[in-house]
């Protein structure tokens, strides 16, 4: 078995189940680069060849998960329905996205997979997820977080940073936003994320993603010590459970998330200069 149940603490992982989900995402990212070396590059640039890659992928993820795992539940967009594997009744639900196939297909950036083990028992919000994993596509390059232990990258511990001034951050998003130190754009809302966990970008903002694509990345960053906000401003740690589509703000900090909210919506409160020259004027007092 790849993790021990013992006492009251049965439903709780572990860095070493970080470990087999690393090894899972490896495992399908060489079966993923192995197909597409396979396919002509008319066919690799070919509308229904994104769709068919998307539902081998999740079969893929499912086959190694199922070799790894006594049992489970999987849970993705792609899919009509939750796939369950093993015999017993169904321990961990694994909630499995694949974002960007058609820039891998076409050897871009940008592509990623996406696994979080969540507990079945709970709706699909940060609150479940005990484990999550996000890993590149094109590279070998992964960030992983354990609930109450933190978030790593690169076989180091990383944390976001402390910003919480607009007119300090590096942010990530397709939107004008006015007072931002940078606006930088990937093209791939979870990559942003997960920048935001290493410390790469202060902050990002994305708009109509999928509620799996959010929840590996979206667990990675609380457990770096960010901060996570739906538009029009609620903390996502105070949703029950997350909708299918989300405008999500991941932050280093609540003072930097709140700020962003203001600039991008009409919701209550000051704009977002004014929240930047009121937290100012309270710095220096």
């Amino acid at each position: 078995m790849p993790f021990e149940r013992s006492g009251r603490n049965n439903h709780r992982l572990d860095i070493n189940d970080a470990g087999t989900l690393k090894a899972v995402y490896r495992r399908v990212r060489e079966r993923l680069r192995a197909r597409r070396d396979g396919l002509s590059v008319r066919r690799r640039r070919a509308r229904e060849s994104v769709r068919t890659q998307e539902l081998q992928a999740l079969g893929d993820v499912l086959d190694e998960l199922g070799a790894r795992f006594a049992s489970g539940v999987v849970v993705s967009r792609f899919a009509k329905r939750p796939a369950e594997f093993g015999e017993s009744a169904p321990v961990w639900r694994f909630v499995v996205d694949i974002d960007g196939i058609e820039n891998f297909l076409r050897g871009l950036p940008g592509a990623t997979l996406s696994l979080a083990m969540t507990r079945p028992e709970q709706p699909l919000g940060l609150a479940a997820v005990e484990v999550s994993l996000v890993g590149t596509l094109e590279a070998d390059c992964s960030w992983f977080a354990v609930r109450g232990k933190g978030a790593w990258h690169r076989g180091s511990k990383v944390r976001a940073t402390t910003t919480e001034l607009l007119d300090q951050a590096f942010v990530g998003t397709r939107k004008s936003l006015e007072g931002a130190r940078a606006i930088r754009h990937f093209d791939s809302p979870v990559f942003e994320t997960v920048a935001v966990a290493s410390g790469s970008l202060d902050a990002c903002v994305s708009t109509g993603v999928a509620r799996e694509a959010v929840i590996a990345a979206g667990h990675i960053v609380e457990q770096a010590g960010g901060s996570l906000w739906a538009l029009p401003g609620v903390p996502m740690v105070s949703m029950a459970s997350i909708p299918s589509r989300i405008e999500l703000v991941a932050a280093a900090t609540p003072q930097l998330a709140q700020a962003i909210c203001e600039h991008c919506t009409n919701y209550v409160g000051a704009t977002g200069k004014a929240a930047n020259d009121a937290h100012r004027a309270q710095r220096v007092d």
